[in-house]
């Protein structure tokens, strides 16, 4: 027992501990002396003063330990600090029971994992703690504080109860390290200041060490060094994640793909209005994926960018920074990855081959879906300031869409001479061109609007309601060959009824055409080995026309084009 007037005193009642904030005295004869002058000579008559001390709310208890709040007596309408953590009293509180059976939750929206586990549970499991303290915040968030410089978990950290059919319950969660020190693992030994969440599970590709399940918004991660311990697949799976910022995340071991941004590939539940996106991803990177992949020749990637193409989920407006994405494995793997995702922006981002991984590899790489339709030029309107990219690009032409990279001519690697890929260097210059490969414009009518059962025109890209006269129009600034229109129905046009589309140039009609008769849904091709020349100037445009009066529905287009 230790008696410290210049700290806390303690009692013994009943067997269990009591330690307080107040200041008591104590005379060389050993009687105690409190606040209010009343004195006990001995730790039995403290016993005495309990009663009174319950009546009073300003009272703050303080434990050294968690292990002696546990075994503590404490008093309903106090607050207690338990080795310098803050909690309040909660008759639903799961954060702490002490030794009189009174629960316990922190007394803020700003907690930590040592509020809800001992060292010694976090040493062996902390995803129960993970678990506790996102249960705890509030419909609106809050922040956890990470303490330590490593914590175990033995299964997905999962932030967010979002579902393809609901909104996340809770939005604006925060984590962040402020771990002393941290950890310095790393490629080439970088150090890595922060905290290491290492898993601690069974080995499977389909698991990640922490997963956002949205639609969710307004998050944040800083300063967490995920290791997959060469089981999970992935480190970090944000699905559905709207308006965040990832800071100084490092992912390692990992044995599938090091980052996946992803979405519900499903109608927009009631209440959402976003799609993936509008996210910050500063210095981070996913580097070094686990030996026995590379020794298999497994695929192994460092980001994809996923939107949903079934159901038009944009992935989009995302600004990358400072990061490094290793590509690993065999010639289907990849550094960034886009999968129906546009509109992004990156700042001196690095691809790099993995140590010990082949270099048939690609730094990018844009998928091509195996119904042939490209939703958008996608990834169109991306831009790479300063983004030494090794392995080169790949997709089929026009997958790229429009890249521009200001990038300066003495600086890193050429830029690729892909034939979709403009180039545009530091000086302003024009340097590339689409050299006489595809790309596409794709289109499609409003779904709020439909095609009706009257003519209609329509740009020849993006989503429209579309004109009663061929006024909408896209200008060709150079002379183009169309080889294919490529044109889906949602719907037959009904009995004896047609709908016919047909690619218009200045206001005449092309070869390029296609009908769909009673009966007909679903997709058509035109193709055409020679092209259909558009001239230099002209307008190019899609017409909608019927005969009879076919039902409402909605059509989707793409049209393959080269420079002549």
């Amino acid at each position: 027992m230790t008696d410290n007037p210049a700290t806390y005193q303690e009692a013994v009642d009943g067997g269990r501990y009591f330690r307080s904030l107040i200041s008591w005295s104590t005379d060389a004869a050993g009687v105690h002396t409190d606040p209010t002058g009343a004195q006990f000579p001995n730790f039995a008559q403290y016993r005495v003063d309990i009663e009174q001390l319950k009546s009073d709310s300003g009272l703050v208890l303080s434990f050294s330990t968690r292990s002696d709040a546990e075994l503590g007596d404490t008093y309903t309408k106090m607050e207690i600090l338990v080795n310098g953590l803050h909690y309040k009293h909660d008759s639903s509180g799961t954060a702490l029971t002490t030794g009189d059976g009174r629960t316990w939750s922190p007394a803020s929206n700003e907690v930590t994992l040592e509020h809800f586990a001992s060292d010694t549970e976090l040493a062996s499991d902390s995803l129960a703690a993970f678990d506790k303290a996102l249960a705890f915040l509030p419909a609106n968030g809050g922040t956890i504080k990470l303490l330590k410089s490593e914590y175990k978990v033995s299964d997905e950290i999962e932030i967010g109860d979002g579902t393809p059919t609901s909104i996340s319950t809770k939005t604006g969660i925060k984590i962040v390290s402020i771990a002393p020190g941290g950890v310095s693992e790393g490629k080439s030994g970088t150090p890595r200041n922060g905290t290491k969440i290492l898993w601690n599970g069974a080995t499977s590709d389909s698991k990640s060490v922490i997963r956002y399940k949205g639609p969710i918004h307004s998050c944040e991660l800083s300063g967490v060094f995920i290791d997959c311990a060469g089981k999970a697949g992935t480190g970090l799976r944000p699905t559905h994640l709207h308006n965040y910022t990832f800071r100084d995340i490092h992912v390692v071991r990992y044995g599938a793909t090091g980052w996946i941004l992803d979405v519900n590939d499903a109608p927009l539940p009631s209440g959402c209005t976003y799609g993936g996106g509008e996210g910050r991803i500063e210095r981070c990177s996913a580097l070094d994926p686990r030996t026995s992949a590379l020794a298999t020749d497994t695929a192994t990637n460092g980001i994809l960018i996923k939107g949903g193409k079934t159901n038009n989920v944009a992935q989009s407006r995302i600004v990358f920074a400072g990061c490094e994405f290793a590509i690993g494995g065999d010639s289907g793997t990849y550094g960034i990855g886009f999968d129906f995702a546009d509109n992004h922006v990156f700042y001196e981002v690095f691809t790099q081959y993995a140590d010990g991984s082949t270099t048939s590899g690609k730094g990018i790489k844009s998928f091509v879906h195996a119904d042939g339709y490209l939703p958008g030029t996608f990834p169109g309107e991306v831009t790479f300031y300063n983004c030494p990219i090794v392995g080169g690009l790949e997709g089929a032409p026009g997958t790229l869409g429009y890249i521009f990279m200001p990038y300066p001519t003495s600086d890193g690697e050429p830029i690729p001479a892909l034939d979709n890929v403009r180039a545009m260097t530091y000086d302003g210059k024009l340097h590339g061109r689409w050299r006489g490969a595809s790309s596409y414009f794709i289109g499609r009518s409003d779904p709020g609007v439909g095609l009706t059962s009257a003519t209609k025109y329509y740009p020849p890209t993006g989503l429209g309601a579309g004109f009663a006269t061929d006024v909408g129009g896209m200008a060709m600034g150079e002379d183009i060959k169309i080889y294919k229109l490529s044109v889906e129905l949602d719907g037959s046009p009904g009995t004896g009824n047609t709908r016919t589309f047909t690619l218009n140039s200045a206001g005449s009609a092309t070869a390029a055409t296609l009908t769909f008769s009673e009966g007909e849904t679903g997709k058509k091709e035109y193709t055409s080995s020679q092209g259909v020349t558009i001239p230099a100037n002209n307008d190019l445009s899609m017409e909608s026309s019927v005969t009879g009066t076919p039902s409402n529905t909605n059509a989707k287009w793409s049209i393959e084009y080269g420079i002549a």
